[in-house]
């Protein structure tokens, strides 16, 4: 890895943090100075301890594969220290959250990878986790409005992708070419999960009106 290499991944590293960090101090733009376990400051240097954990990993091991010790130990300071503040802050707060808490060390590992691994993963992840973060509102109001009905139908459908359809078999039976029991249960699977869409749909317009999908 040559200089010019290392500074984009590095850079990319402090980007992730700072990303992350403007929208945990965004959240918490109206505490006061010193009431704020991490913010823009914090994020950006965590995402800079991350890739230099990185860093120092792959110039100790030389060329070699590395262990990843010097990765997990750094990684268990960051996790401590943060999480201990976030424990004090919801003592005085009476809050329950550990969203900042996991945020961090997710951050940490976003900016080692940004180093040592593949910078486009590591750049879709910190977008996912900005995005997640970002839509609490949404998130716990699409919560509030979810029935058990719903719910329900959401944990069938993924039992019948997850569970069964990778145990049913692929090879047709029967005459004249035959069918595939797989593609059957994959058609089903589509057909259930569009209906689902449509009738959440239906019921976020008039929930009172309109039945849940698997009554």
């Amino acid at each position: 890895m040559d200089e010019i290499e290392l500074f984009r991944r590095m850079g990319l590293a402090i980007a992730i943090g700072a990303m992350i960090g403007v929208e945990r101090h965004w959240r918490e733009r109206e505490a006061d100075r010193g009431q704020r376990t991490a913010g823009l400051r914090t994020f950006t240097l965590i995402g800079m301890f991350g890739g230099l954990a990185a860093l120092i990993e792959l110039d100790l091991a030389g060329g070699a594969q590395p262990n990843g010790a010097v990765f997990a130990t750094l990684f268990a300071i960051i996790a401590l220290a943060v999480t201990g503040f976030e424990y004090r802050q919801a003592v005085a707060e009476g809050s329950y959250s550990v969203t900042t808490a996991v945020a961090a060390m997710l951050t940490f590992a976003l900016g080692a990878l940004a180093v040592a691994g593949n910078t486009q993963i590591a750049s879709a992840g910190a977008v996912v986790l900005l995005a997640v973060l970002a839509s609490r509102e949404m998130l716990h109001a699409f919560m509030r409005r979810m029935r058990w009905a719903e719910l329900r139908s959401a944990v069938i459908l993924l039992a019948l992708a997850y569970v069964l359809l990778p145990v049913i078999p692929e090879q047709p039976y029967g005459p004249y070419g035959g069918v595939s029991p797989s593609r059957i249960c994959c058609d089903s699977f589509w057909s259930c999960s569009r209906a689902a869409c449509s009738s959440r749909s239906a019921s976020a317009a008039a929930p009172s009106s309109t039945e849940a999908f698997f009554p």
